[in-house]
């Protein structure tokens, strides 16, 4: 009998060691502004070679790229228009994304090489908005491209292209949102029936609707419900990965709920808490989801003390398609507040960040982009190394 148990205990002791929570790098300081207003991360990406590229907004200068070889120094910098840079993808060293421009009211596709750190491609999408451009997604499959731009008062407008972004259709108003102003835009699908919206509208009704001729017209989709005692949904962010599409709800009690499908959309399971907040304010409804295969992350921030100031970043990931969910302490270490995160997946469980840090009232003095990768399974914590200045941001990990 001895044999038998202590295989178990090896066993044990083995899936033990492997539940145990995945250290992070030190940071790396990406960008930083002085003054009241901080600067902030709307996207981070990682190219196949490990080329890293942060979009961060900077109200004093527009959104600025910044492109590292490996994430560490040194960074090469193209200054884009005044607004934020949404949702991307990547395909080998070509990055694209949406930024919305706010002095001229508009939204363009811009296409990068990370490889030689240069923009590649640019087209405006036409026509108007209905209010604001302000926080976009971008989805592809083949040669087609699809475009959501979530505006100031809620509306959101769907575009498409079907030559790799080179020119684009006219928008489609498909929606409004309850939460308007600073709300990150609703997850678009694209999948083989076409292309799929989750959204909230006023009075926390979930909208699912869905397309099949590239967002002309809706109609509705296949339901999706929270918990009972979830709270009232007030928004939702989404990822896809495959045919497995997430969709992230922020309630009325500061919780933030799962839903998943594993069929592109056509059913909806029920939903999973992955963590929550003590209050809702503006800070709640920015929040970002990234999935790659079963893999899922969500980051959204811990709020301040005061109104739309925050006091960390969180970090909640999943690695069965949002079953269960572990918080990552991606703050540990950082002098101050933190907030405001991005999150980038890759292959083999790699994770990046990046996230706001600012003084810990949020007010006057230097505030910064912080960029962090996850280590391996096992890999010992990092120590600052000797002779280089230890930054002001940095208390240093337990």
């Amino acid at each position: 009998m001895t044999r038998p148990v202590c295989a178990c205990l090896i066993l044990l002791s083995v899936a033990a060691a492997e539940e145990a929570p995945r250290r992070w790098a030190l940071p790396e300081e990406v960008a930083f502004a002085e003054g009241r207003t901080p600067p902030f991360p709307t996207e981070v990406v990682v190219t196949e070679s490990g080329r890293v590229g942060v979009f961060a907004f900077l109200k004093e200068r527009g959104v600025l790229l910044r492109i590292s070889k490996d994430g560490r120094e040194p960074w090469t910098s193209i200054q884009l228009p005044l607004g934020i840079a949404g949702d991307a993808r990547v395909e080998g060293e070509r990055v694209e994304v949406v930024i919305s421009d706010f002095m001229q009211k508009e939204a363009s596709y811009f296409a990068f090489d990370l490889e030689k750190a240069e923009e590649v491609g640019r087209c405006r999408l036409p026509g108007g908005f209905p209010s604001m451009p302000m926080f976009t997604s971008l989805h592809a499959k083949g040669k087609d491209r699809f475009a959501l731009v979530g505006c100031e008062q809620g509306h959101f407008v769907i575009f498409s292209s079907a030559d790799e972004g080179k020119s684009w259709s006219d928008g489609v108003e498909a929606g409004r949102l309850g939460v308007r102003d600073d709300a990150v835009s609703p997850p678009l699908y694209v999948s083989e029936d076409g292309l799929h919206v989750v959204y909230v509208e006023k009075k926390g009704a979930i909208r699912h609707i869905v397309s099949a001729d590239r967002g002309a017209t809706w109609k509705d989709g296949a339901a999706i419900r929270l918990p009972e005692g979830a709270g009232v949904p007030l928004l939702a962010a989404g990822a896809q990965s495959g045919a497995r599409c997430h969709a992230v709800f922020v309630t009325s009690t500061g919780a933030y709920v799962h839903a998943g499908s594993a069929d592109g959309g056509a059913t909806w399971g029920e939903g999973t808490k992955v963590g929550s907040i003590a209050k809702v304010d503006d800070m709640a409804y920015i929040f970002r989801v990234k999935a790659e295969g079963d893999r899922v992350a969500v980051g959204f921030s811990e709020p301040g003390p005061r109104i739309n100031r925050f006091k960390k970043a969180l970090l909640f990931v999943s690695p069965d398609a949002g079953k269960s969910w572990e918080e990552s302490p991606l703050a540990e270490g950082v002098e101050g507040a933190t907030g405001i995160g991005a999150i980038a997946l890759g292959p083999e469980g790699a994770v990046w960040a990046a996230f706001g840090c600012s003084p810990e009232e949020g007010d006057e003095g230097t505030h910064y982009v912080l960029l962090r990768r996850q280590l391996a399974t096992g890999a010992p914590r990092e120590e600052w190394p000797a002779g280089r200045e230890v930054p002001s941001w940095w208390k240093g990990a337990k």
